[in-house]
């Protein structure tokens, strides 16, 4: 179970960069980075697939084959929404992909903010 876990972390963090969702130009909104307002939003999208990683990890010997079936299609569900909420970002900041700086600050607000989404930037 905890090899799909781990699968799920890759695939968001895969569609994170592959999304143009790396950074943006420091600015403020309402008085904070940019770079953290990114990853705030970023972290919201993915709020879901934290929560259904965290079921996949606690799955053990004893859970039926249907409850894990159900789970895996709750977590393709969710990855699939996650997926398209990443997407909208690289489009409302068109602006990234442009400062590798700051691709490194919204990398580093991730780990602060959503530390379990922050993990697959680790692995």
């Amino acid at each position: 179970m905890k090899m799909k876990a781990e699968i799920l972390f890759a695939l968001v963090a895969c569609i994170f960069i592959l999304s143009g969702c790396k950074g943006a130009k420091e600015t403020t909104d309402s008085n904070k980075p940019k770079a953290d307002v990114i990853a705030k939003e970023i972290c919201d999208c993915a709020a879901d697939l934290i929560v259904i990683v965290e079921k996949m990890e606690s799955v053990d010997e004893s859970s039926s084959e249907e409850e894990l079936n159900a789970l895996f299609a709750e977590g393709d569900q969710i990855m699939q929404e996650t997926e398209k909420c990443i997407t909208a970002l690289g489009v409302k900041y068109p602006e990234v992909d442009t400062d590798e700086a700051l691709a490194k600050k919204v990398e580093e607000s991730i780990k602060r903010q959503c530390p379990k989404l922050g993990e697959a930037f680790e692995e």
